[in-house]
């Protein structure tokens, strides 16, 4: 993957979430991800943000990798 506006890739895919206006332009990109592949599965809206579940074949930045795929659930405020 690469970067998406100024967020650079963490590597392999990496999960993201955008907000576009109605006529398709970019208003903000959070982009995120470990080493490896990372992708996005879910999205709820809920009080104090976006929650985003996937999964990833690396650790994400803080956390430990305890398997071949690891779940994650990711708030984006």
């Amino acid at each position: 993957g690469g970067p998406l506006g100024d967020t650079p890739s963490s590597g392999g895919s990496d999960a993201f979430l955008a907000a576009t206006t109605s006529t398709g332009g970019i208003l903000w990109v959070r982009q995120f991800g470990g080493a490896a592949d990372d992708y996005a599965m879910a999205l709820a809206i809920g009080q104090g943000g976006f929650y985003l579940a996937g999964g990833t074949t690396a650790a994400l930045p803080g956390q430990t990798n305890i398997g071949e795929r690891d779940a994650f659930v990711v708030r984006i405020s």
